[in-house]
C-alpha cells in the first residue's frame, strides 16, 4: 500500500484558533477508491522549508544543499548534473509561542533555509529548529 503525505502550513489551528498550524493532506485508499484526508500535525509551526542535501560526486557525502524542484537532479534541465543523488532532507520550522510576550523584543532575523523571513518583532516568542534525514537506500 502506498500512503503519500503533504505538508503544509495553515493560517489558523482548529485547537488554537488564531495561531498558525502544520497541517499533513494524506492520500490513501478507501473502499478501493483514492482519498485525501487533511490532518493537523502541531499548533504554532509558522514556516516549513525542506532542502535536500545532493551528492554530485558519488562519493556518499552531501555536497550541497538546494531546494526541491532545484536543476541539478532534473536531467531535462540545463542545470543537471549527471549522477546526481539526493542523500538527505533537510526540514526547517520556524515556531511560534501561542500568546505574545509583554516587552519581548526580538530583533532576530529567520531565514529557515535559504528563505528570509526577516525580522518578526512582534511579541511572540519564536524558535527556529532544523533536523537533517538520511534518507533509506540512499547510499550504495
Amino acid at each position: 500500500n502506498l500512503v503519500v503525505n503533504s505538508y503544509y502550513v495553515a493560517p489558523t489551528s482548529e485547537l488554537i484558533p488564531g495561531v498558525p498550524t502544520l497541517r499533513r493532506k494524506t492520500l490513501t485508499m478507501r473502499a478501493g477508491a483514492p482519498f485525501i484526508e487533511d490532518q493537523e500535525v502541531a499548533p504554532g509551526v509558522e514556516n516549513i522549508q525542506l532542502q535536500l542535501g545532493i551528492d554530485v560526486d558519488q562519493d556518499n557525502t552531501v555536497d550541497r544543499y538546494v531546494n526541491p524542484g532545484n536543476a541539478i537532479y532534473d536531467p531535462s534541465a540545463v542545470g543537471y548534473v549527471p549522477g546526481a543523488r539526493v542523500l538527505t532532507a533537510r526540514i526547517w520550522l520556524v515556531v511560534r509561542g501561542v500568546t505574545t510576550e509583554f516587552g519581548l523584543q526580538d530583533a532576530r532575523n529567520y531565514a529557515p533555509g535559504n528563505v528570509d523571513l526577516g525580522q518578526m518583532n512582534d511579541s511572540f516568542r519564536r524558535l527556529q529548529v532544523s533536523k537533517t534525514i538520511l534518507l533509506r537506500n540512499a547510499r550504495i
